[in-house]
């Protein structure tokens, strides 16, 4: 069995179902969007590389690629601020993130450091917004009845 153990580089949810799989000696299915966490016990992993890690709550979105984080609003409004529906903008910001101390954010400013960060949200942002929502495959009628007797569902 794998032993537990701190991962100190950013990781994200959607890396926990393929490492289950992969310690259950399963295949990682193609298009999964996470990766396997390093299990040791278990041998080695390809590359975790540079990859943009990213995250998103209400209006906000956020990007961290290595020790880099970038956040900002996810779409600028036409006109500008509005106070009656966003009373408290927050700036946009950076931080670096070392050693899992807790990070020093500070206002992002026009850092040229930013733009590949920028543009890995801009196009992460675009591709949620292109993506349609229903693009799993149909459920069958077996399991879409499992569904509806459990109270998931209240389709007859």
């Amino acid at each position: 069995p794998a032993r537990a153990r701190v991962e100190t580089a950013p990781v994200s949810l959607l890396d926990v179902a393929p490492t289950l799989l992969r310690v259950a000696g399963l295949d990682v299915p193609e298009g999964f969007g996470g990766q396997p966490l390093p299990v040791p016990e278990l041998g080695g992993l390809r590359g975790r590389g540079d990859r943009a890690i990213f995250a998103e709550h209400g209006r906000r979105a956020a990007v961290i690629r290595g020790p880099d984080y970038y956040a900002r609003t996810r779409a600028p409004r036409e006109g500008g601020h509005d106070p009656a529906t966003d009373p408290r903008p927050l700036p946009n910001r950076r931080a670096h993130l070392i050693d899992g101390s807790p990070p020093a954010y500070a206002p992002a400013g026009d850092d040229a450091a930013l733009a590949p960060l920028e543009a890995a949200l801009s196009e992460h942002l675009g591709r949620a917004t292109k993506t349609p929502a229903a693009r799993h495959a149909e459920v069958p009628d077996e399991m879409r009845e499992r569904l509806r007797a459990l109270g998931y569902t209240e389709e007859e």
